[in-house]
């Protein structure tokens, strides 16, 4: 029998939320809290989870609460990106959980389905919802990361392209996609705190092996590797296209030099 059932919805507007600012302005009051750990608000009625890494999780959101919640964080958000990278999830709270489930979730007392999670009402609901939310959170910022990295590598690909052609190529974009990928690697390493297991996952056994299954169907940790070897591939590619181009600039230098010492000579030769 169904107990309860919570939609929860993702989003990712940016690189950070500025939540100290958040629950100054809507709180009230000043506060201060770990960096894994989210704000609670009320934005349009609706609970809202605050993630300093630009990410909130809206729960049983309305028609319109979204864009709401959107606009009214968009002032305290860093690299605003609007709202497209979303995920959507319920989570059910009922007595007994479907036997088709997998054997080792049924005995942790849940089963992960593709848009949904059955979880034993006996299950603490705030801690479940934490959970579930800060997964998604680090989905969401994910997405936006990866679409980062796949269009940051087609632009490294264009300049050693074009280098391979023989066409001449300002230094400072190669510098700039340099200090780009360098930022995006400390954001997913340290902001996302991917391989970092959330405080709430360590209340009980139960909880812990929850959240191992919903980062393992959102597939959070192969996401980040893979992110995390594109970040590297890009970082090299635009250090070769960087020495490269300083390699062409000093053989340049060198010929004006050489160019230099031709022409004094002539010079002399002339007019003695």
């Amino acid at each position: 029998m169904v107990k309860e059932t919570h939609t929860l919805v993702a989003v990712n507007i940016g690189r950070e939320i500025k939540v100290r600012d958040v629950a100054k302005k809507i709180l009230k009051r000043r506060i201060r809290i770990p960096w894994e750990e989210p704000l609670y608000v009320r934005i349009s009625g609706t609970h809202v989870m605050v993630w300093a890494f630009g990410s909130f999780v809206a729960v049983d959101p309305k028609k319109g609460d979204i864009e709401k919640i959107i606009e009214t964080l968009k002032p305290f958000t860093d690299r605003f990106a609007g709202g497209k990278y979303r995920e959507e999830y319920r989570v059910v709270f009922t007595e007994k959980l479907p036997e088709e489930g997998d054997e080792d979730e049924l005995e942790y007392g849940f089963v992960i389905d593709e848009d949904e999670c059955y979880i034993l009402d006996s299950f603490e609901k705030k801690y479940v919802l934490k959970i579930i939310g800060y997964v998604l959170a680090q989905s969401v910022a994910l997405e936006r990361i990866e679409g980062f990295v796949d269009k940051i590598m087609e632009q490294s690909l264009i300049i050693l392209n074009n280098l391979q052609k023989g066409l001449w190529f300002r230094l400072k974009p190669a510098i700039s996609r340099l200090a780009q990928v360098m930022t995006m690697r400390i954001e997913l390493l340290s902001d996302l705190m991917i391989l970092t297991k959330p405080s709430v996952a360590w209340e009980s056994e139960e909880l812990e092996m929850l959240y191992e299954a919903i980062r393992d169907f959102y597939e959070i940790e192969d996401r980040f590797e893979a992110v995390d070897r594109e970040l590297e591939s890009v970082q090299e590619l635009s250090s070769i296209a960087t020495d490269i181009m300083l390699a062409s600039r000093e053989t340049i230098l060198e010929f004006l030099i050489v160019l230099l010492i031709v022409v004094e000579i002539l010079l002399i030769v002339i007019y003695g």
